[in-house]
């Protein structure tokens, strides 16, 4: 109704046409005496006549109050009547039933929308709460002084791309090319901030001559095991090499890998760059100088929860050589925990050991024109769907090795080039989208990983990958913002008329799956993708939107940015277990997924460290950083289960104190550390516990 107002002002007949059926149609619908007429639509500015509408609405109404407050006071006001307020259980994502509440649309398709701020925005994220804020803290507890501002203004240029238009992307094209610049600023700052701690923490050293002993950084509240990739910058003059064939073969560096205590590490060796230009981390944790060979390899070594090893590579007089893989066939390789077949068309069969489960078919895309814009996805009446297998297919084995086997697959969609907005019919003129999967059997890892590289030179579509599972189930589960749901996978057919189509595809943060009582499988996000369906055939396949392609933006006629061409890189996980899911794993496979590690020089390889560790781990850690008044630190832990959980917290340093705290840090109760220094911790069941600790 104000969008006519604004337009030319409010009349008698409007409030006999909308307020007063509005206010009865209200009052008939709600369990408290309080109605929220909510004057809020987007970008709109004060409106002026307000005050006089609304004096004009008491007289007109005098057994309704009007009040024009806060939403904080009307929370007040509900709060006094909550006793009355029915109990709701499960999410709210009802979309819109009726036409005339047009503006309550549950707009879905934002989700797939310009997924490279999707995916610059979780890199920031990690950055900042997985690699900056816990940095920051353990050099602060190690009597070091990070400069905390570092960090408020790192997450300041990252708060600045989070309005809901600018991160959904469904603004237009200046609004999300000025996002990138403050992604920059954020990650610049930050990989600064972190460089600096860690290299005070573990004493780096530029000096091309210490290049080869290394330190390797674990961020994440947990112990990992390998294997790691890890980059040796070795100098160009090492003096131990061998040549596999005669002396026109490629020269390798003769060394070994060993722990500061001399226990060997296995590798495996997977490529050679030499002669190049590199930045060592200097002690103050700027960058130096130097020309080196640099040797990538798979370390199989285990990493200490929340700090670092060292590793040092020492020249040796023979060639070190492994002929030992994990493959089982020509293009099929086994961990142990599974076991994964290539396919000739490019699809996939993926063997899970414990439950014995086979899931057939797997990485079959799907590719179908889309009219919408960046916040909903438009189906075309007349469309061209597209899948694999029927693209033009080549495989490869890229890597193979006693640690991982890495199964390369290209592949070539002919596809329309774009749609005629006269017909919304896709061209028949084609382009050619290039695809290339490297899928990764490492040793000991309860996940397949999966990165896919698209080329894009399409408009006008989307673009997704599915995995049939053939799992007879009703529900899928997600992960959100600490919760984990179930959500129903049919569409009620009672919805088939109402205003909003109810959309097959859901949000998810890090994981979506399906299970029955005996198996099921999950697939884990590397970062930037959130949006999946499981369909409702009888495959049940759990597809997942790599992208979309649009050209609307909002009052244009149309811009180019959105239809993301060119290179889009893609990194998730496929996860089958038994007949139960374990969210915590799941949760920190995606956290391994999305983090990495870290590695800088030393002159003299330092004691394992690790700054603070869980005793138990069955729990999820959200946040360790420094408190925001730079007084202490801040765990936060949250338990995705439905039983309270107890563990204990262990720091490297004794502390002085520990109290409760709410998500603004003000301290609560304190809490009797152990009396070996640890922290207990008690997390009720679906629920959240916040530390403010001093040391």
């Amino acid at each position: 109704m104000r969008c006519h107002w604004i337009e030319r002002g409010w009349t008698e007949e409007d409030v006999e046409k909308y307020v007063g059926p509005y206010l009865e149609a209200e009052k008939s619908r709600s369990a408290t005496p309080l109605i929220l007429m909510l004057d809020a639509l987007d970008h709109m500015p004060p409106d002026g006549r307000m005050p006089g509408f609304m004096k004009a609405m008491q007289t007109r109404y005098p057994d309704v109050e009007f009040v024009w407050g806060s939403l904080a006071e009307y929370g007040a006001e509900l709060r006094q009547h909550i006793d009355s307020l029915p109990e709701h259980r499960g999410e709210l994502r009802l979309p819109l039933r009726d036409a005339a509440r047009r503006w309550q649309y549950l707009i879905a398709h934002t989700l797939s929308s310009r997924y490279p701020i999707k995916k610059r925005n979780s890199e920031c994220e990690t950055l900042l709460e997985k690699w900056a804020e816990p940095y920051g803290l353990f050099q602060a507890m190690a009597g070091g002084k990070p400069i905390l501002r570092y960090l408020d203004l790192a997450w300041e240029y990252l708060i600045k791309n989070h309005p809901h238009d600018s991160i959904c992307g469904c603004s237009i094209d200046q609004v999300h090319r000025d996002m990138h610049y403050r992604f920059d600023q954020c990650a610049l700052i930050a990989d600064g901030f972190v460089r600096r701690a860690m290299a005070d923490l573990a004493h780096a050293d530029a000096a091309p001559t210490n290049q080869t002993n290394i330190v390797i950084h674990n961020p994440l509240p947990f112990a990992r095991s390998g294997p790691f990739e890890v980059t040796l910058h070795f100098p160009c003059d090492w003096p131990k090499k061998y040549v596999d064939g005669l002396a026109s073969g490629e020269s390798i560096n003769q060394f070994r890998l060993f722990t500061k205590d001399d226990a060997p590490v296995p590798f495996q060796l997977r490529k050679i760059a030499r002669g190049i230009e590199c930045k060592p981390l200097a002690p103050n944790g700027r960058l130096g100088h130097g020309l080196f060979d640099l040797y990538d390899v798979l370390v199989d070594m285990e990493l200490p929860s929340c700090g670092f090893v060292g590793l040092r590579a020492e020249p040796c007089d023979e060639a070190v050589r492994h002929f030992d893989s994990l493959r089982t066939g020509p293009l099929s390789a086994s961990n142990g925990v599974f076991s994964f077949t290539l396919n000739a068309d490019g699809s996939g069969t993926l063997e899970h050991a414990a439950s014995q489960k086979r899931y057939d078919g797997l990485f079959q895309y799907e590719d179908c024109g889309d009219s919408g814009d960046g916040w909903t996805r438009g189906p075309l009446v007349n469309d061209l769907v597209f899948r694999s297998p029927g693209s033009r297919v080549t495989t490869a084995v890229e890597e193979d090795g006693p640690l991982r086997t890495v199964f390369r697959v290209e592949r070539e969609f002919d596809l329309p080039r774009e749609m005629d907005r006269r017909t919304w019919w896709r061209s028949e003129d084609r382009g050619t989208l290039r695809v290339v999967d490297r899928i990764y059997v490492e040793k000991g890892a309860f996940a397949l990983r999966v990165r896919t590289e698209v080329r894009n030179t399409i408009k006008d579509h989307r673009f997704r990958v599915l995995f049939p599972t053939r799992l007879e189930a009703d529900r899928s589960f997600a992960d959100t913002p600490f919760a984990i749901v179930a959500r129903d996978i049919a569409i009620p057919p009672e919805t088939v008329a109402w205003a909003e189509r109810v959309n097959p595809e859901k949000p998810f943060t890090s994981f979506f799956g399906v299970q029955n009582s005996a198996a099921g499988i999950a697939l884990i996000s590397g970062g930037g993708l959130h949006e999946y369906e499981v369909t409702q055939t009888p495959d049940r396949s759990l597809a997942l939107t790599l992208f979309r392609s649009t050209c609307k933006t909002v009052r244009t006629s149309g811009e180019p940015d959105g239809e993301l061409l060119g290179t889009m890189t893609f990194e998730y996980g496929l996860h089958p277990f038994g007949d139960t899911f374990d969210p915590v794993l799941a949760l920190n496979m995606a956290s391994q997924l999305q983090t990495g590690i870290r590695t800088h020089g030393v002159a003299k390889l330092p004691e394992t460290i690790s700054h603070l560790s869980l005793r138990k781990g069955d729990i999820v850690v959200t946040a360790i950083k420094p408190a925001d008044d730079g007084d202490g630190g801040i765990i936060r832990l949250w338990n995705p289960g439905g039983a309270a959980l107890h563990d204990e917290v262990r720091f490297a340093v004794p502390l002085r104190e520990a109290r409760s705290c709410n998500l603004n840090e003000d301290p609560g109760a304190p809490i009797t550390l152990n009396p070996t220094g640890s922290l207990p911790v008690t997390i009720p069941a679906y629920g959240l516990a916040s530390v403010r600790f001093r040391w």
